[in-house]
């Protein structure tokens, strides 16, 4: 998976993802994704992989789901990268104590059934961090 290295590239990602697969979105998830956007490039990154990595299962169609988990993988490292440590994605959390972005990110390459890197497996779903259940789509939302 190629990583994000900036903020215009983590914007054209977001921006090019809301394009071509927004429309295909189920309406709550699109709501989600919309508002992660609101603000500065630094929380729209936040906020817009912690949308995706909590309402993944909610997106049906194939591409669209695909792209999502790529995104949400790429801001979630984007912003854990030791140079940014945005919102804290680069804090240890979980039974692993891995950086939560880190987390994200692998659980979104495991899923999409991206190899591991030589030498490493990736960690057990049960691993994974939890959802952030404020950019998670309620029940009948």
């Amino acid at each position: 998976m190629e990583l994000l290295n900036s903020h215009p590239a983590v914007a054209a990602a977001i921006a090019a993802f809301g394009a071509s697969f927004g429309p295909s979105l189920p309406a709550g998830v699109r709501d989600k994704f919309l508002a992660a956007q609101a603000g500065g490039p630094v929380d729209s990154a936040v906020n817009v992989g912690e949308a995706l990595y909590a309402n993944r299962d909610l997106i049906t169609d194939s591409d669209a789901k695909s792209a999502a988990m790529t995104l949400a993988a790429q801001c979630a490292m984007w912003c854990a990268n030791p140079a940014n440590r945005f919102h804290g994605l680069d804090l240890p959390e979980g039974p692993n104590g891995i950086a939560r972005g880190v987390g994200i990110s692998w659980a979104m390459q495991r899923e999409l059934g991206e190899p591991a890197p030589t030498g490493f497996a990736w960690p057990e779903a049960e691993e994974d961090p939890e959802a952030r259940a404020d950019w998670a789509v309620a029940e009948g939302e």
